[in-house]
């Protein structure tokens, strides 16, 4: 009697330990595939931000937000040890080149989702963001949230010269930081070779 309780108990430890982790971390919204706006609400200590509103994707009964950066050097996202690769690429009147669009699985509504951002260039560290997706309202008004994306990318310059990953937001400047370092090298290059002809 011992062992069929022991057995019993044994498979439903199994059983909760299957079905666990494929329930736990699932969304459970009754929503038709599509794209849904949301409100969010993201930060990080990146200088990337997003060029459209974050949007509530479902897709085969999964949940994703929508995430497109202002950013095409932005080539992976990182979420709990798996790494995300763009979907798709979008464009913007005053980025130059494509920027990516990710889908970052949801796990939950009304809390911060902790992710990385990781992109090509001179510092290879990454990005820390969180996203707090709202619990989705069918009667959301997505206008305030639209004002505020095309806010955050009104200075970013129509034509990328460099990108530099050292704290200097406008790409602007990189052609003139360059020649800059350029002069001063010439600069002492010359000053040493007249203090050796003297």
């Amino acid at each position: 009697m011992k062992k069929t309780i022991a057995a019993v108990l044994t498979a439903m430890a199994m059983v909760v330990a299957l079905v666990l982790p494929m329930t736990a971390f699932a969304v459970d919204l009754d929503l038709p595939d599509g794209n849904y706006d949301i409100d969010y609400a993201i930060s990080g200590d990146g200088t990337m931000k997003l060029v459209e509103p974050a949007t509530l994707v479902v897709k085969d009964g999964k949940t994703f937000a929508r995430l497109a950066w202002n950013d095409p050097e932005v080539d992976k996202l990182y979420l709990n040890g798996e790494t995300i690769l763009p979907v798709d690429f979008t464009k913007s009147h005053n980025i130059q080149g494509k920027l990516p669009v990710f889908l970052l699985p949801l796990s939950r509504f009304g809390k911060d989702i902790d992710f990385n951002v990781h992109s090509r260039g001179v510092n290879l560290d990454l990005d820390d963001y969180k996203l707090n997706m709202k619990k989705y309202d069918p009667n959301f008004d997505a206008t305030t949230l639209q004002a505020k994306v095309r806010e955050d990318i009104s200075g970013a310059q129509p034509v990328k010269f460099y990108q530099w990953r050292t704290g200097m937001c406008s790409s602007i400047w990189g052609p003139f930081v360059f020649l800059a370092a350029v002069a001063a090298a010439i600069f002492g290059w010359t000053r040493t070779h007249k203090r050796d002809d003297e």
